[in-house]
């Protein structure tokens, strides 16, 4: 079989995976039970008029939130680079400049996910840190 063919049907088999994981999660997903759509939203929207306390919005929070976004993007980067330099591997038929690549890729990716786990604990520490002292 030929290697156009094999990465092919990986990738295929890697989608059938994917869409069933979806389809199964979205089938199990909970179902809204609202028997009148137009009750739920004049009943939320009353809600929303009569709420007369608004949360304050701390900077704390939103850098917080910011590096919680970051970090998940870089995970899920380093993730996507992981399975990319395994398909490369794979894929390098015997070729050591390949293979060495491949496992560069790798390594760096690792590299790259680790530093960012580390970069949001320092965050999460000194902003904790900060808290504490602005509240003492």
């Amino acid at each position: 079989m030929k290697k156009s063919k094999k990465i092919g049907l990986f990738m295929a088999s890697v989608l059938a995976i994917i869409g069933i994981s979806i389809a199964g999660g979205l089938a199990t997903a909970p179902r809204a039970f609202a028997e009148n759509t137009t009750d739920a939203i004049s009943g939320g929207l009353k809600k929303v008029k009569t709420s007369k306390t608004q949360k304050e919005i701390k900077p704390s929070k939103i850098i917080s939130n910011v590096f919680s976004v970051m970090l998940f993007i870089v995970g899920a980067l380093a993730v996507i680079f992981i399975i990319v330099s395994g398909i490369q591997f794979i894929t390098s038929g015997g070729d050591t400049a390949r293979a060495t690549k491949a496992r560069q890729t790798l390594t760096y990716s690792i590299v790259g996910l680790i530093v960012a786990v580390l970069a949001y604990a320092i965050v999460r520490f000194v902003i904790g840190n900060i808290l504490k002292d602005a509240a003492a």
